[in-house]
């Protein structure tokens, strides 16, 4: 068990120190020892904790979260972190996206690497779509759920007009969740979304949610 809980402590450094030959090598040596890919994620939920720590102290700059991000994506697209059973069905569409005005996507990529080592087909539209670009996006997939990020403080309180929009829009939409900074989980209640995700397990933990309700 000490040997374990020293790689967890390992891994978690690894990715604070945006290490990503230490984060790969280390996950490999996890995934051998039988750990889930789960509980590997949720290490590297940790690691963003630490990145993000350090860019709130001034250690680190967003090139550096961005670049935390690319590493989480490469994580998650390794064949065994992968919990999608040979043959098994497909557990929907999700769109992910970065709401209009945004100057950067987050964690758009890894979080859409995520959702598909669970068995979705996401569809990451990218920076800063348009309304019209998401109106599109959403009838043409008519995605089981979506999550759309907004990490700019100025933004935040005024989503709930394109909110509102989408949801007048997309009636049969089965979810919308948000994630983004501080500012967004302030301003939340008054936007008229299903969830505010923290992080990319709990989006991955909505967009099931929804898949399941969806079936039963």
């Amino acid at each position: 068990m000490a040997g374990q809980t020293d790689r967890i402590l390992v891994l978690a450094s690894a990715f604070g120190d945006l290490d990503e030959a230490r984060v790969e090598a280390e996950v490999e040596n996890l995934l051998q020892g039988g750990m889930r890919p789960r509980e590997i994620q949720k290490i590297l939920e940790l690691g963003m904790r630490i990145v993000a720590e350090n860019y709130r102290i001034g250690e680190y700059f967003l090139a550096d979260r961005l670049f935390a991000g690319r590493i989480y994506r490469r994580i998650m697209e390794m064949p065994r972190m992968s919990s999608v059973l040979p043959g098994s069905a497909p557990l929907g569409t999700v769109l992910v996206g970065a709401l209009p005005g945004e100057f950067h996507d987050e964690g758009n990529d890894a979080l859409a690497a995520a959702l598909r080592s669970l068995g979705f087909g996401a569809v990451d539209l990218g920076l800063g779509a348009e309304a019209e670009e998401l109106e599109a996006a959403l009838d043409e997939l008519k995605p089981g759920a979506a999550v759309l990020s907004c990490w700019r403080a100025d933004a935040a309180a005024g989503m709930a007009p394109l909110v509102r929009r989408l949801r007048a829009a997309f009636p049969g939409l089965g979810g919308l969740a948000l994630r983004g900074g501080e500012a967004l989980a302030t301003a939340f209640a008054g936007l008229g979304a299903d969830a505010y995700v923290e992080d990319i397990l709990a989006a991955q933990d909505f967009c099931l949610a929804r898949a399941r309700g969806a079936a039963s």
